[in-house]
């Protein structure tokens, strides 16, 4: 017993010194077990961090020297899919018709100068969103609170791994999803709410149809402080603590709509509630989570410069809040890109090239040639962004909006390489365009 002792006390002092970028703190290691990997991503050699003199009294020397010799656990195994993957884009055109000229496919790459933002690292806190409580229970006291009378069905779509659970009929319920960000969804969709305006159609054969022109009643629909007021009591009541000055509301001559997000650190992040109204002015659909934030460590943070190396790679995307898109919408007098959108990149305007006809009967492919746009990096944000695992759960991690000089940014998470297991990567490119005779 000694003997192997010694031996493995040899091997561990023979061992390469803690890697710099990385610490390991108490909550790290009380959180590995989340993960299921086995072997550490750095491979077959050890990286040993320092453990405080509390945790080192907390533990016998043979507990300390055998936990020490463990790989290091990833704490989070990420999802394939993340945000919407590489920059890249395609945009395809062809004219195979004897005698034109065919429309080259055109390969949009973009390339980051990231030179201008800081080179500095730094830490954030990593949370995880976690579901507590019986669904059911949860889903009854949605029913009650809406008063919506039946029983609880599970739904046919439902499974082991993502339970869904329903009472009440399809023109007014609430549902209840038990994985993930544990999200409830309460509907009731009346389409004779609005106020419609019959007219005949006549079409050029002589034939006609009646449709109904849908007319505004701007005077049914409650005030911007009415909406506040109803969206921060049904927040409240499910869980989401929020000031009611900092729910956004969006009111037209339709309808209306109010976003409150869960905060952290004082921090929008993208586990979002809503709730919206129609033309008539009644509520129509409420939106939320019952997963909450918990902590699970802090850790070392790559600098900006840095992060800005991996929007090529297509796997570090997250998702930030879309209070985000509204700043930017502010600032840039744009319209606000989807809620929930990982990487806020517009679709390219894209150019096309004239390929001469092949001269040959043979089937020839034509070559895709990319076209470069160039993006100066100028500024970057902190930013916390949610992420999902491979078992479906939600985290939020810290992460930068890369903000370029065309007017929009990515968002992509600075953790040091090892906190998360990446997916495996994958390639986007375009299938090669041929011309038959």
């Amino acid at each position: 017993m000694n003997e192997n002792f010694e031996d493995l006390k040899n091997r561990l002092q023979s061992a390469d010194p803690a890697d710099p970028n990385f610490v390991v703190s108490q909550s790290t290691v009380a959180s590995a077990p989340l993960s299921q990997r086995k072997r550490a991503p750095w491979g077959a050699r050890m990286r040993l961090g320092l453990l405080s003199g509390a945790s080192i009294a907390a533990v016998s020397a043979m507990a300390l020297v055998v936990s020490l010799s463990m790989p290091q656990q990833p704490l989070i195994q990420m999802a394939s899919g993340q945000g919407s993957g590489k920059p890249e884009a395609v945009s395809m055109a062809a004219d195979a018709s004897m005698g034109a000229k065919m429309i080259a496919p055109t390969w949009i790459q973009y390339e980051h100068d990231g030179s201008a933002l800081s080179d500095q690292a730094g830490r954030g806190k990593v949370y995880q969103l976690v579901l507590e409580g019986d669904p059911k229970q949860k889903l009854q006291e949605l029913a009650n609170f809406f008063g919506i009378a039946g029983e609880v069905r599970e739904e046919e779509w439902s499974s082991k791994e993502y339970p869904t659970f329903t009472i009440g009929t399809q023109e007014r319920q609430v549902t209840i999803t038990w994985a993930g960000t544990g999200t409830f969804y309460f509907n009731a969709w009346d389409p004779s709410s609005y106020k419609c305006e019959k007219k005949t159609v006549e079409l050029e054969d002589g034939s006609s149809y009646e449709t109904c022109e849908p007319i505004s009643t701007p005077e049914l629909i409650p005030s911007e402080a009415s909406i506040r007021k109803e969206a921060s009591t049904i927040f409240k009541q499910f869980g989401l603590e929020i000031e009611s000055s900092k729910i956004r509301i969006d009111r037209s001559e339709w309808g209306a709509s109010a976003v409150g997000a869960v905060q952290v650190a004082g921090q929008d992040t993208a586990l979002e509630w809503w709730l919206n109204y129609d033309g008539a002015g009644k509520l129509t659909n409420v939106y939320g989570h019952f997963a909450k934030p918990v902590e699970r460590g802090e850790f070392n943070t790559v600098s900006p410069k840095d992060a800005a190396e991996r929007i090529k790679d297509g796997r570090w995307f997250g998702s930030p809040s879309s209070s985000v898109w509204n700043q930017q919408a502010v600032s840039a007098r744009a319209v606000d890109a989807p809620v929930g959108a990982a990487v806020s990149e517009p679709a390219p305007a894209t150019t096309t090239k004239d390929v001469t006809e092949p001269t040959t009967t043979d089937e020839k492919p034509i070559e895709i040639k990319p076209e470069i746009i160039k993006l100066k990096l100028v500024s970057s944000e902190e930013q916390l962004l949610m992420i999902y695992d491979k078992s479906g759960g939600a985290w939020l991690v810290p992460g930068y909006l890369l903000k370029n000089d065309q007017g929009w940014f990515d968002a992509v998470i600075s953790l040091v390489e090892g906190v998360i297991e990446l997916p495996e990567p994958y390639v986007v490119e375009p299938m090669p365009a041929t011309k038959q005779d």
